[in-house]
C-alpha cells in the first residue's frame, strides 16, 4: 500500500513539474478599456513630461527605475520630452535627470500595490501561484492641479502547462495593455490641461 502511494505521488510530481508552468495574464479594471490613440502619430509632440516611478509593493528600487526608463521611451516615441524625477527633489528644481529649465507641463507618477496573492504548494515545494496587482497613475499639471487619477488592475496566474508550450506571452500582453493606457491617459491629461488654460480669464 505504501509503495502504491509513493508511486502515485511520484507520478503526480512528474506530471506537475515535467509539464512545466504557464503564466496567464488577465486584464481587469482599466487595462481592458478601449484606447483611441493612434501611436503612428506624434500625439505628444513637444509636451514636457516629468516622470516619477515609486518603489514599494511589488516593485523594488531597480524595478521602479527600469519601469521609468521604459515608460519614458514609450512617451518619447509619441513626441514627448520626458525627464525622470529623482527622489527627494521638487519638480522644476533640478529634480530631474539632466538640466532642469522650466517645470514640465505634466507630472506623471506611477506606483504599484499588491492586492491579492495566493501561494500553492506540493510536497516540499511552494510557489506564488496567483496574484492581483494595481498600478496607480496620477497626472498633475505644472501647478500641481490634478488632471488624471486612475488605477489599472491586472492578474497573473501560473497554471500547469500540459502542452509544453514555451510561448508564454503574459508579460508581453500586460506590457502592451499598460503602455496603451499610459499613452491614452497622458493625451487625455494634455487635452484637459489645454481646456483649463483656455477657460481661465
Amino acid at each position: 500500500m505504501v509503495a502504491v502511494v509513493r508511486r502515485g505521488l511520484l507520478a503526480t510530481a512528474v506530471v506537475l513539474f515535467g509539464s512545466g508552468c504557464l503564466t496567464v495574464y488577465q486584464p481587469l479594471s482599466g487595462l481592458h478599456e478601449p484606447v483611441a490613440i493612434d501611436t503612428s502619430f506624434a500625439n505628444l509632440e513637444g509636451l514636457g513630461v516629468g516622470l516619477r516611478c515609486v518603489d514599494g509593493g511589488p516593485l523594488d528600487r531597480s524595478e521602479a527605475e527600469d519601469l521609468c526608463l521604459k515608460v519614458s521611451k514609450v512617451l518619447e516615441n509619441q513626441g514627448a520630452v520626458v525627464r525622470i524625477h529623482k527622489e527627494g527633489r521638487l519638480p522644476g528644481e533640478e529634480g530631474f535627470d539632466g538640466e532642469a529649465a522650466t517645470p514640465p507641463a505634466l507630472n506623471l507618477r506611477l506606483s504599484a500595490r499588491m492586492l491579492h496573492e495566493e501561494e500553492s504548494s506540493f510536497l516540499f515545494w511552494s510557489w506564488l501561484d496567483d496574484y492581483t496587482f494595481a498600478q496607480d497613475l496620477v497626472i498633475r499639471d505644472e501647478a500641481g492641479f490634478l488632471l488624471i487619477q486612475d488605477t489599472l488592475v491586472g492578474r497573473f496566474q501560473r497554471q500547469i502547462n500540459w502542452n509544453n508550450d514555451d510561448g508564454d506571452t503574459a508579460a508581453k500582453e500586460f506590457t502592451a495593455d499598460f503602455y496603451r493606457q499610459v499613452n491614452q491617459r497622458t493625451l487625455n491629461a494634455r487635452m484637459r490641461r489645454q481646456l483649463l488654460r483656455e477657460g481661465r480669464p
